[in-house]
């Protein structure tokens, strides 16, 4: 089994359900009939679930689901909380103050850059409830 699914089994199992839709596993891939009739009712599956799951970063189903498992998260990046300094920063001793923060990465931008978003039956996903 695939490193995300076998994540989103993990995280399934730590919410304390029982169930999971996997896509890939539960769409018949080789009978093009079958597939066909099974995404067309996409959106039944999708009003009936307790959560969605995306693989957000993944560029594949090799890719952890970050957070799952320890150290998989993206790392926060650093940004100035004070632009520049203006002689109020300056402390007694001369030297001026800079405030660092720490902060994840915006559920926006990683939404735009992630393959994800260029993946056309993701449309669906984003629009059904």
């Amino acid at each position: 089994i695939p490193r995300t699914i076998r994540d989103a089994i993990k995280l399934v199992r730590s919410m304390g359900e029982k169930y999971l839709w996997v896509d890939c596993l539960c769409i018949e891939q080789d009978n093009t009939v079958q597939k066909h009739f099974q995404i067309s009712r996409m959106d039944i599956v999708y009003s009936r679930a307790l959560a969605t799951i995306v693989a957000l970063s993944s560029l594949d189903a090799a890719h952890p689901i970050p957070g799952v498992d320890p150290g998989t998260r993206l790392p926060f990046s650093s940004r100035w909380v004070r632009e520049h300094c203006d002689d109020t920063a300056k402390s007694a001793s001369g030297m001026y103050t800079v405030s660092f923060g720490s902060y994840p990465p915006l559920l926006e931008s990683v939404f735009t850059d992630s393959v994800y978003e260029r993946r056309g039956w993701t449309l669906q996903e984003r629009l059904l409830p």
